[in-house]
């Protein structure tokens, strides 16, 4: 476990360090700045950190020879990853974002809760219940399995709402009653159990965006909001799709305007409302994607889908007349399992003002997050994890094992070993540690802040995620050489 976090206090043009309480691998980091690299780095022009012939002569902006980029060119840096461009101008006939006007910001509002009914009584043993993004629920069901073969057994129930009433459950203390899911093992297998619950507050609510999002407001002092591990939202077309990409303004024209505007305007293929997938106002996935392309989750266009399973089926479904003019979204982790991803393509995502669209993995098909872990890819945030402030312990203890300040103590394994399971788990249910993160936000649709974590699992994350890794093998600090990783981090030499 880590003691603090590094964060900072804006002066000017510099973030000033200071050390404070904070869940374990998430820090903020060195200096940022939103002026001229000269102004804070020495370097005489920016122009020096500027590769034009970058992006397939789009241009980007070198990280070595001394250049520190931006929070604003942090997007734009050059990278091995593929980059597919979206032209906005040719594509879509826009000149500027400015062409087309604002959307009235609506409430994401409350779809209401399960109904009662379902399978037997929940077990009677101590219990936490945990309601809301079902993003967690890769974690959750194996810390669910482990705390219920615990020698003093805890029950963690869980029961999958949209993201904004997982906050709402805590935040605006709504109840929750019905159907509910428990793990267990099975000669090392996990088992999803069934149960009934009557009505009653939940212990945690998850969800995928910030309350304020939501249109919540946190009262510090009833409620905690912690940071799991970070999840990334995605565009989705039929696989027999032509289409490769999408722009932050053409997703705009898309969601908030039905595909044209003005007669001027056209997103095409995407013209027909009636081929356009969207998810419900309180949907995390769709809220945290209106926050990048400028459309309030309620001002959406389209046809709604009640969960993951229905967008999946409404996209995959396409006929072949229609597959062109299909589209919806969708979190990486539905998205990425392999059943998935045969029947759907993932559109490459171009950010405003960037010079190219970014999968959230280093190309299509892979699913190493390369590109959301150093900031290329736009749509994602942390999952967030609400719950009441002097909670009882087991609560507490569940919070800081889905935001990996600690991992559950199991037999025969050592604090370091628990932890390298717990990100093992994070990694194979589709989501990014902060620990493997370059970069951070602070709100929905923000900046890019650098971020260097107290102690770093990349290298970790990379041989989980890819097979292989470039850093050097380790058992001990003493095996690391390099002044550059001098530090053994589950097994691999990292900086920190």
């Amino acid at each position: 476990m880590l003691n603090g976090n590094r964060s900072g206090k804006w002066l000017g043009n510099v973030w000033s360090l200071a050390i404070v309480p904070a869940r374990a691998f998430f820090v903020a980091t060195i200096v940022v700045t939103s002026v001229g690299c000269s102004d804070v780095l020495g370097i005489e022009d920016i122009e020096s950190c500027w590769d034009a012939a970058g992006f397939d002569g789009r241009g980007c902006y070198r990280t070595g020879g001394g250049c520190k980029l931006t929070k604003e060119q942090l997007p734009n840096a050059c990278t091995e990853s593929a980059c597919i461009p979206f032209d906005n101008l040719d594509r879509l006939g826009l000149s500027s974002p400015a062409d087309l006007p604002e959307i009235p910001v609506g409430s994401p509002g409350n779809m209401g809760g399960p109904g009662m009914g379902g399978p037997d009584d929940c077990p009677a043993t101590d219990r936490v219940v945990v309601t809301g993004s079902n993003a967690i629920v890769p974690i959750l069901s194996y810390l669910s399995a482990e705390l219920a073969g615990a020698a003093n057994p805890v029950t963690v129930l869980y029961q999958s709402q949209s993201s904004c009433n997982g906050a709402a459950a805590i935040i605006d203390d709504v109840k929750v009653a019905g159907q509910f899911s428990y793990w267990t093992r099975e000669e090392g297998k996990l088992i999803e159990n069934k149960c009934t619950l009557p009505e009653q507050l939940a212990d945690i609510g998850t969800c995928d965006v910030f309350a304020t999002t939501c249109g919540l407001e946190e009262d510090p002092s009833k409620t905690l909001d912690a940071q799991a591990p970070i999840q990334a939202m995605i565009f989705i077309a039929p696989k027999t799709s032509s289409e490769r990409a999408i722009s932050a303004e053409a997703a705009r024209l898309v969601y908030g305007y039905g595909g044209t505007y003005d007669d001027k305007f056209s997103a095409a293929p995407w013209t027909n409302v009636d081929r356009m997938q969207r998810r419900n106002p309180s949907s995390g996935t769709q809220n945290m994607i209106g926050t990048f392309i400028g459309v309030p989750s309620a001002d959406w266009v389209g046809v709604e889908n009640t969960g993951t399973s229905a967008m999946i089926e409404s996209v995959k479904m396409a006929s072949p007349a229609d597959a062109a003019a299909t589209i919806g979204i969708l979190d990486v982790v539905n998205g990425d399992p392999t059943d998935v991803r045969v029947s759907l393509r993932v559109l490459a995502f171009q950010a405003k003002d960037q010079n190219c669209a970014f999968h959230p993995d280093s190309d299509e098909g892979k699913l190493d997050k390369r590109n959301v872990r150093d900031g290329h890819y736009a749509l994602w945030g942390p999952i967030h994890v609400f719950s009441r402030q002097n909670a009882e312990m087991n609560v507490n203890n569940v919070v800081k094992y889905l935001t990996l300040d600690q991992a559950p103590i199991t037999a025969g394994k050592d604090a370091d070993e628990n932890m390298s399971e717990l990100i093992k788990i994070v990694a194979g249910g589709s989501l990014v540690p902060s620990c493997a993160m370059r970069v951070q936000r602070i709100s929905d649709g923000g900046s890019l802040l650098p971020l260097v974590p107290a102690r770093s699992c990349a290298c970790y994350f990379d041989q989980l995620t890819t097979g292989e890794s470039t850093c050097a093998p380790c058992t001990a600090d003493t095996d690391c050489a390099s002044p550059d990783a001098p530090r053994c981090n589950f097994g691999f030499c990292e900086q920190q």
